[in-house]
This record gives structure tokens, C-alpha cells and sequence, in this order.
């Protein structure tokens, strides 16, 4: 059973603090299937690349079917059209009317999602230093492990969302650990949902773990009347198959 959340005392935090981790938006059941399914894909090595993504008629490819491993040692997968539980689950995510009303304080009517994606990192993985992105756009994102402070995970300058002053990428090459002292890092449970404002100083910390992995959705989304790009999307879905299947039957 998913509780009643305090919409207007999360929106007053997260418009505080610049980023807020909360409970309660996601069923037990649900919680266990969606990481379940999205760690079967994301650890599937066989279909890891380090090629860039490609470009068709000018719209870059939302690729389904491959997984991305980066220059920081962290992979990354668009995760929609993967699985049929996933896309069941994240529109059952984003039909909640508590979220909903959430969103639209933030972002006003007719928010456009922009990106879903899947990024795990792990002990290996290296940090992301300190950077903003597009000052409107907004970012939610489900946490698919317990998260502690040893775990890589996304860390942020509390309050900086609210400098008037756009820092851009001018930290971007320092390690987060050189700013420990100012930074708080995003910890939660499996399951657990942290909002952000993409202008807020954020980047992601290493792990001091010996072995380890932190794995979560990401979804940013912006405001109606900003710019945003359309992806070149696939003609199917990976579980095509399966509905035709339950069609048939």
C-alpha cells in the first residue's frame, strides 16, 4: 500500500535544500520487480559498448538495445521499451497523484520528460565532479540499491540551486572529495525517490567500498516552452513478442 505524502512540505524542501530523498512513492512489490528487471539488464554484459550513441537524420538515437560504458566507468542504458514490468511500473510511477502534484508546483502544466535511463557505477567507477546543468530542467530519480555514504552515489552543495550565479562546469575536473566538508551525498533505500534541481552543484562521488554497486533510474524533465530535442526512437520494443503472445492467448 503506498501512503499519502506531504506534497506540500516535500516541494518547500526540495525548493530549500535543492535536492530531497523520499519514501513511500513506490510499492514493497513494485520496489522488488523493478530492481530485479532493470539489474538484469544493466549487468547483462553482452550487450555493453563504449560507442556513442548514434545520430539519425539529426535525432540521436534512444538505442534499446545496448548498454553504455563510459569514461568515468559507469554504465549507462535507456531503459524504456526493455521490459514490460518496467514500463508498467514507471507509468504506474509517474500516474501517482501525489508525484503528479509535485511536478506540476515544480515544472507548471505539460512538463516534458526528457531523458530515462538506467546508471549503475560501482567501486571501479570515478567520480563526476562538481557541475550544473540547464538551470529549468529537473531531475527525478528512483535509487535501486540501499545507498550509505561509502556507495558511489550523486552528492550535492546544499542550497547552490539558489546562487544567482550559473557555475556551469568550472569544478567539473576536481575530485567531489575536495569539497567532503560542503557536499551531502544522496543516501536512501532501495526503492526510495530523490528529487533535484538540475542547477543545483551536484557531480558523483567514488565509492570507498572494496567491492560494490549503486544502481538507479534517472529522469530529467523540464518545463513546457524550453527547448527539447526529440529523440530518434525504435520502431519496436524489446517485448514485442511477448504481447503478441498474450494476444494470441
Amino acid at each position: 500500500m503506498v501512503k499519502k505524502l506531504n506534497t506540500n512540505k516535500i516541494v518547500r524542501e526540495i525548493e530549500s535544500k535543492g535536492f530531497l530523498v523520499v519514501k513511500d512513492i513506490l510499492s514493497k512489490d513494485d520496489i522488488s520487480i523493478l530492481t530485479s528487471k532493470c539489474k538484469e539488464i544493466i549487468l547483462d554484459k553482452n550487450n555493453y559498448t563504449n560507442e556513442p550513441g548514434e545520430n539519425i537524420n539529426g535525432r540521436t538515437a534512444y538505442d534499446i538495445s545496448r548498454s553504455v560504458v563510459t569514461a568515468y566507468k559507469t554504465v549507462t542504458r535507456h531503459i524504456l521499451g526493455n521490459s514490460i514490468e518496467v514500463d508498467t511500473i514507471l507509468e504506474k510511477f509517474f500516474s501517482n497523484p501525489d508525484l503528479k502534484e509535485i511536478l506540476k508546483i515544480i515544472l507548471g502544466d505539460d512538463y516534458k520528460l526528457y531523458t530515462c535511463a538506467l546508471r549503475h557505477a560501482n567501486h571501479e567507477s570515478k567520480y563526476v565532479g562538481l557541475h550544473q546543468d540547464a538551470d529549468y530542467q529537473f531531475t527525478v530519480s528512483i535509487l535501486l540499491n540501499d545507498i550509505d555514504v561509502k556507495n558511489p552515489t550523486t552528492t550535492f552543495c546544499e542550497g547552490s540551486h539558489l546562487i544567482p550565479f550559473n557555475f556551469s562546469s568550472k569544478f567539473e575536473g576536481l575530485d567531489t572529495k575536495y569539497f567532503n566538508n560542503i557536499l551531502k551525498p544522496a543516501v536512501g533505500s532501495k526503492g526510495d525517490t530523490l528529487f533535484f534541481f538540475n542547477k543545483a552543484l551536484h557531480g558523483m562521488k567514488i565509492s570507498q567500498n572494496t567491492r560494490d554497486d549503486s544502481t538507479a533510474i534517472l529522469f530529467c524533465l523540464q518545463p513546457s516552452g524550453y527547448p527539447c530535442p526529440r529523440w530518434a526512437l525504435p520502431d519496436t520494443v524489446s517485448y514485442t513478442h511477448l504481447r503478441a503472445h498474450e494476444t494470441r492467448h
